[in-house]
């Protein structure tokens, strides 16, 4: 008899020791002698880890524990997926073993409440771990049989929702290896494959598909040095049938099964949850369910393509490479298939988990053939995966690119997709926040520093600055030629608000930098630009004035006078971009000499070096562009009334202000323009997107009224119908 509301359990297949159990749960819940009624059935579902629900008193929980018997090594790791969970539930932090060590953002995954752990074999024979039981919904027919094309439709949307949740967490720490996940997940498989052959050979025993083994492994091996690493939280067994649904929202409460998590490339869980695109939908139920010949759009599932698509724009990374997710979805059966085989080798010793172990053997032949014919596909048929608009910097136009430029191109886009396209959203809500609180000019979101420290650890800093060793003995910069760094310019012109300034590569301290780097003294360098090249001050440039043509730098009229001990400005700019900034202390003022000499047009101009908080400084109003004030960046009007600064100030000496101006244009033009291309691709997608979208909605009205009709006319008779 099934305990009430439950569903899916049956008596134990794989009895527990119910004396010891009782013990340990009247230890660990403090309930000794209180004769707390106990109960315990297994669930029917799952292949790998033994599964109860227990029932103890009023408390209803779920028991994982490893199976009985030889299992081989680094199988069934209940302790690790025991630790996941708590981690995700609890605290926040991620890491495995050094958790607490490393903060991280706090997390939405839904998993249960973890309630212990026992590694004490004496207890239940072997590791096990309780968690809270969550009910809901679990689902294990991809085609969700006894449901509308609608309620399909949010499932799967649902799944898409709690993996990009999961993917967008930072993997810092321990809790697993960054690089190369791809070389050890085949790695680790291979090893259980042939150490659960050997277990057969030995029992005389032969499972078959020996030429499709060795095409899926000849196939893996030889494409994993050419897949790309990517980096983030994997759950690696990311399915339907490992989560629970509400009982009656089409919302995820509880993600399970977290034994085989690490850090890896997101692709391999979205490759997990469409693998069963593939999978004939006449595979045996009692093993696995298919969709490879359902009518996906009469069901309302979303296609793989979709998924595909819809995972892509939800964490705002560009589209799939066809290689890469070949790849992944060959690597996944080849997992599945050893995973089976297990199963089938547990059998053998008399100690599988599930009562359809015997039907393990075809489910394996199957998933090694699929395997081994993605690999050999030569191309996937799907719109998502072809659909890539990026440029490829390394043929582009056939321009000479390095290697070294491609590399610190591929990493660029890599952090951009990971983690400052995913944030734009966050620094707009954190902007909106400061606003809301009277603070916009007082203070920087939060995002934007902890993106710059992340981006400044990884390498990806002050990109557009020839190497230069500053007074402070430390070298700042990179080795691109214009081509090389104009490409990451159109990438950071994507999120043109937010990822300039994340890898200090945002005017207008980009100009200001060049200019100090190659005409300031060891003096200036030290004092302004080493702080600026470490990111901790901003800086603007004040060169336009209101009622004069300032594209020309000889029509500046704010004067520069000359005394014994410094120089005197008076004068006001406007449109002075990033003089609202809490954090600029730096004005580089272009100025006009005072002087009864006759000087060239071109020899009249003098670049002074102002701290902002010097005495005459006065910020005012904000400008507005395009009716935004821009804050807390801004451009704003500045006066300068009798500003004195030392003779020390000026750069390159006077006179020779033009002469810096067009040293400090040249490269600018170029990321300009190239960060507004970036711009208006982003733009064009988005607008495509809501054209198609637009398009799609009013194909579907039409085809909802068009079958309403239909439905009518079959139900009432095309007279009534008519009414």
């Amino acid at each position: 008899m099934e305990p009430d509301g439950v569903a899916d359990v049956e008596p134990m297949r794989q009895p527990l020791d119910l004396v010891r159990l009782r013990s340990y749960l009247e230890k660990h819940f403090a309930m000794m002698g209180k004769n707390v009624g106990l109960s315990v059935h297994q669930f029917k579902h799952g292949q790998s880890n033994p599964t109860y629900l227990v029932e103890f008193g009023a408390q209803r929980m779920v028991l994982r524990k490893q199976p009985a018997g030889n299992i081989l090594p680094s199988a069934h790791a209940v302790d690790r997926e025991y630790r996941v969970m708590e981690v995700l539930l609890v605290t926040g932090m991620m890491p495995l073993l050094t958790w607490l060590q490393q903060a991280l953002q706090t997390t939405a995954v839904p998993v249960p409440r973890m309630v212990a752990f026992c590694n004490d074999p004496s207890v239940l024979g072997t590791p096990f771990f309780l968690m809270e039981y969550v009910p809901g919904r679990v689902f294990k027919d991809p085609s969700l049989p006894n449901m509308t094309p609608m309620e399909r439709y949010a499932i799967y949307h649902a799944l898409i929702d709690v993996l990009a949740t999961l993917h967008a967490l930072d993997p810092l720490g321990d809790f697993g290896k960054a690089r190369e996940y791809g070389q050890r997940v085949l790695r680790t498989w291979t090893r259980q494959y042939n150490a659960q052959m050997a277990v057969l050979v030995q029992h005389k025993i032969a499972l078959g598909g020996e030429g499709d083994v060795k095409a899926v492994s000849d196939y893996l091996h030889g494409a994993v040095g050419s897949i790309p690493d990517e980096s983030c939280i994997v759950h690696g067994d990311f399915r339907l049938d490992n989560v629970i649904f509400h009982p009656t929202e089409p919302r995820i409460v509880a993600l399970l099964d977290w034994e085989l998590s690490t850090v890896g490339h997101p692709l391999a869980d979205v490759a997990t949850l469409c693998s069963f695109y593939r999978v004939p939908a006449t595979t045996s139920p009692q093993m696995v369910h298919g969709l490879a010949n359902r009518n996906l759009p009469l069901l309302g599932i979303p296609t793989e393509a979709h998924v595909v698509r819809t995972y892509c724009k939800r964490m705002l990374r560009y589209p799939v490479v066809d290689a890469t997710w070949r790849f992944y979805l060959s690597l996944v059966f080849f997992r599945l298939a050893v995973i089976l085989q297990g199963v089938y080798a547990r059998q053998v010793l008399g100690n599988a988990s599930s009562a359809h172990a015997g039907a393990a053997k075809d489910c394996y032949l199957l998933f090694i053939q699929l395997g081994a014919a993605i690999g050999h596909e030569g191309g996937y048929n799907n719109d998502a995966l072809r659909n890539n608009n990026m440029v490829n910097p390394s043929v582009f136009m056939g321009l000479p690119l390095s290697p070294h430029a491609l590399q610190v191109y591929g990493k660029l886009q890599r952090f951009c997709d990971a983690r400052v396209f995913p944030s734009e959203s966050v620094h707009v809500a954190e902007l909106a926040a400061l606003k809301d609180a009277g603070r916009a000019w007082l203070e920087v979101p939060p995002i934007v520093e902890t993106l710059k420290a992340e981006a400044k650890a990884l390498g990806l800093w002050n990109l557009f600055l020839t190497k230069v060793t500053l007074p402070n003995g430390v070298t700042y910069g990179e080795t691109l030629t214009n081509v090389e760094y104009a490409l990451m310019c159109e990438l950071m012109g994507r999120c043109v608000t937010l990822a300039p300034e994340v890898f200090n590569c945002a005017a207008p301290d980009t100009g200001n930098m060049e200019i100090l780097s190659r005409f300031g003294t060891s003096e200036q360098q030290r004092r302004w630009l080493v702080p600026l090249c470490e990111g901790k001050i901003r800086s603007c440039f004040a060169m336009t004035e209101r009622y004069v043509a300032s594209s020309d730098a000889t029509n500046v009229c704010t004067q520069v006078e000359r005394c014994d001990d410094g120089y005197v400005i008076n004068g006001d700019k406007w449109y002075i971009s990033g003089a609202g900034d809490p954090r600029c202390q730096l004005i580089i003022v272009m100025g006009k000499i005072k002087s009864t000499e006759i000087l060239s047009p071109f020899r009249q101009q003098s670049m002074i070096l102002v701290p902002i908080d010097t005495p005459g400084v006065s910020l005012k109003r904000p400008m507005h562009v395009f009716g935004y004030d821009d804050a807390p960046h801004g451009h704003l009007e500045v006066s300068f009334r009798n500003v004195k600064v030392p003779l020390t100030s000026v750069l390159l000496g006077d006179g020779r202000g033009f002469e810096i101006a067009q040293a400090r244009l040249g490269p600018g033009r170029i990321h300009h323009c190239m960060r507004a291309i970036g711009m208006a691709e982003r733009c064009m997608e988005l607008m495509v997107m809501q054209l198609v979208e637009q398009v799609e909605d009013d194909i579907c009205a039409a085809r909802l009224l068009t079958l309403h009709a239909a439905h009518e006319m079959d139900t009432k008779g095309n007279k009534a119908a008519a009414q």
